[in-house]
């Protein structure tokens, strides 16, 4: 695996742990933040389908989980709002579930860099 996956794995990890409002502020305004969040959740949980060498099992398996829940809401057009990502149990869940992850690779909560994301507006 690479080391930019792997540094790529710890930052969704960050993004899904951050409060909304962390959320809102990574991303440019003009994109659609819960659609954002769940598709970068979607392409690291692909791509380590997809990877031969050796993946942290534990945080694949835990993205995937998200990205299950996040599958299960596809269409309900009130899951995919940030009122929802503030209220919604399932968003709050999903959150925790990111937080314990982090916990137990024994890395801090912390604003998630990015780095791979380029957008023009």
């Amino acid at each position: 695996m690479s080391e930019i996956y792997s540094k790529r794995l710890i930052e969704v990890l960050n993004l899904v742990a951050a409060d909304v409002d962390v959320q809102e502020a990574v991303f440019p305004n003009f994109v659609h933040i819960p659609d954002e969040v769940a598709s970068e959740v979607a392409e690291v949980v692909e791509y380590a389908s997809n990877e031969k060498d050796a993946v942290d099992a534990k945080i694949i398996k835990v993205l995937a989980s998200i990205d299950e829940i996040f599958l299960k809401h596809a269409g309900q057009e009130e899951f995919w709002t940030i009122d929802s990502m503030r209220e919604n149990s399932n968003w709050h869940d999903i959150r925790l579930m990111a937080r314990k992850e982090l916990a137990r690779l024994k890395l801090p909560e912390r604003v998630p860099d990015l780095f791979w994301l380029q957008y023009v507006q």
